[in-house]
């Protein structure tokens, strides 16, 4: 037994002189962590925060003691994003590591949360978000709509201004949590991107009632491709309240989302209000055939007198027969326009159109940097003024003429005349491919040596 006993210290002590003797074999060339000038150590959490998010402080906060403080430092804690770098975790670990880091979030200003946090945890959290001006759900999948309503009650979100819910909600919105939201929070907001998600009728009504009458500070708002689980009308956007509402308006996104253009009718003796709306970018496109009273030339009403305008997208309308609704348009700084598949028939009144489109493209040739009108169906006199308009030095860089029937004559006049372009997309099913057929998608360096072979 005595015996045993000694052999075991033997071992014991034998095995700690060796693992010491290695221990002391550090290479003296390279750095010791603990020993690092402490502006390096800042230098290299910031890279790391640029590249991989703020996970990764969770990781380096345990290589020493010095780098455990140095995470909590509130320099780092400005701008958070809980997103990047979340794909290289398990969910238990991400679960864990963004538990541990939620604490050092009182000074924060902007907030990417990723998909462990609940709203049981934003509860938690919220009352230390008294500087937090950006909050984005985007990748908070586990949170349900009540969270509207936690928003709402929040007593220390007074700085908040801008909320990303894009596909935030697995369910639909409830109309009790909608309501909360948009009658307590939504008139501060500057920003609010609420897309893609499922909703209650009366909640989507909510929005539209809210945008419309109460939102003067909201600078953008998007409610793009919105489904409705119930209900038999569309909410309403009231043209006339909307122009005369949001005056800081200069992003405007409902695309793929169900609605009501209403406008008062002049010869009813509607006294239609003064318009202060002033927007940069409007998202109209459809998915469905407009109502009876939506003509396409009054789905852009709402926009007409917006002299700043500079992004129109209105693709997928149906029921198009000419270029009317583009011409009582005032701006004269239009920068980018999507009317793809609108024309997709050919229609008799060929020499209106001629004159449509040659009044529209000559007053925008000098400011029109990208053409989207995939999916058309002119006569080719039609497509000759199109492009012809457009005059001498035209500014479009980017044009899109997927799946239309323009002439091969056509598409070599544009590479020639349209020095300016760097991408070009004349894929095509009408084409009759040949050896000298222009057909497919050309960038920069394509299109500098297509133009020197024609």
């Amino acid at each position: 037994m005595y015996r045993e006993t000694r052999k075991r210290k033997s071992i014991r002590r034998c095995y700690s002189q060796t693992f010491r003797k290695k221990s002391a074999k550090r290479d003296p060339s390279l750095p010791d962590w603990n020993f690092l000038p402490l502006e390096i150590v800042e230098k290299i959490f910031q890279f790391c925060i640029w590249n991989e998010g703020h996970i990764v402080l969770k990781k380096l906060g345990s290589v020493s003691y010095l780098w455990a403080k140095v995470i909590g430092l509130k320099k780092f804690w400005k701008n958070v994003d809980f997103v990047k770098g979340s794909e290289q975790c398990t969910n238990q670990q991400l679960g864990r590591m963004t538990r541990n880091l939620f604490p050092l979030l009182i000074d924060c200003e902007t907030i990417r949360f990723n998909n462990c946090l609940t709203n049981r945890q934003f509860v938690d959290m919220v009352p230390k978000f008294n500087n937090v001006r950006e909050l984005s759900f985007q990748a908070a999948s586990r949170v349900t709509s009540g969270l509207l309503t936690e928003l709402a009650d929040a007593r220390s979100l007074e700085s908040l201004e801008s909320i990303n819910l894009n596909g935030t909600f697995r369910k639909s919105i409830i109309p009790k949590a909608a309501l909360n939201f948009c009658f307590d929070l939504m008139p501060r907001l500057k920003r609010l991107n609420i897309s893609n998600n499922k909703m209650h009728a009366t909640a989507a009504e909510a929005f539209f009632e809210t945008i419309n009458s109460k939102c003067r500070k909201m600078e953008v708002f998007e409610m793009e491709n919105c489904l409705y689980v119930n209900g038999f009308s569309d909410p309403e956007l009231d043209y006339a309240e909307f122009r005369q509402n949001c005056q800081s308006l200069k992003v405007f996104n409902i695309s793929c989302t169900r609605f009501q253009a209403y406008y008062p009718d002049a010869e009813l003796g509607v006294v239609i209000p003064g318009d202060c709306l002033d927007l940069r970018e409007i998202y109209l496109c459809s998915k469905t055939a407009l109502h009876l009273h939506q003509t396409p030339q009054r789905i852009l009403g709402l926009v007409e007198n917006c002299k700043n305008l500079e992004i129109i997208n209105v693709c997928n309308l149906k029921h198009m027969d000419n270029f009317e609704f583009l011409l009582y348009l005032k701006t004269k700084k239009l920068r980018s326009l999507n009317i793809s598949y609108l024309f997709t028939f050919i229609f008799p009144a060929q020499i209106d159109l001629i004159s449509q489109v040659t009044d529209i493209f000559d007053r925008w040739r000098h400011c029109l940097e990208e053409l989207n009108i995939s999916g058309s169906t002119f006569l080719e006199p039609v497509w000759a003024a199109i492009f012809e308009s457009f005059g001498k030095d035209p500014a479009l860089r980017k044009l899109w003429l997927r799946d239309t029937d323009i002439p091969q004559e056509q598409i070599r006049f544009i590479v020639k005349r349209f020095e300016k372009l760097i991408y070009l997309n004349v894929c095509s099913k009408h084409n009759i491919c040949s050896t000298k057929s222009i057909d497919g998608v050309f960038y920069e360096e394509n299109l500098k040596e297509l133009r020197k072979q024609l």
